[in-house]
């Protein structure tokens, strides 16, 4: 991934928006990266995404509103 991301490490555990090769985009907390290459956002409730990077465009901190 780092050749891809070299910022990967910038957003784990961190709510990120992922926008993916195919148009769509997720939203979720990165949770790692793992050897083959890939991603794991969790989405919360058991509900987490493994990711190839070539299938990733971008990955973006999500913005956090203050009150």
């Amino acid at each position: 991934m780092s050749e891809y991301f070299p910022e990967w490490r910038n957003f784990a555990k961190q709510q990120v928006v992922v926008k993916t090769v195919d148009g769509g985009t997720l939203e979720g907390r990165l949770v790692s990266r793992d050897r083959d290459n890939a991603i794991i956002l969790d989405q919360g409730a058991e509900d987490r995404f493994y990711l190839p990077i070539a299938n990733i465009v971008w990955i973006k901190v999500k913005r956090q509103d203050s009150v």
